[in-house]
């Protein structure tokens, strides 16, 4: 088979929270050959973690704002 990514398609799983197992299950189901699922597996999981890094870099930019907040308000006079 000569099938390029479907970007789209990893996004779906990701925003469905699938696992890379359940990924893997669904394209050998669709008769995808190993080398093309290695490559979808590798840019699942490569999406997933940068849309669990970028969420903590939110988490952590929200908490240093609410720090700074606090800060302030505590001790100006």
């Amino acid at each position: 088979m000569n099938q390029s990514i479907n970007a789209a398609a990893i996004e779906k799983w990701i925003e469905e929270n699938l696992s890379a197992k359940s990924v893997e299950a669904q394209l050998i189901s669709k008769g995808y050959d190993s080398i093309l699922v290695n490559e979808y597996l590798f840019e699942f999981k490569r999406l997933k973690r940068a849309h669990t890094n970028f969420f903590g870099l939110m988490l952590l930019s929200f908490t240093a704002l609410v720090g700074i907040c606090v800060f302030v308000v505590a001790f100006h006079k």
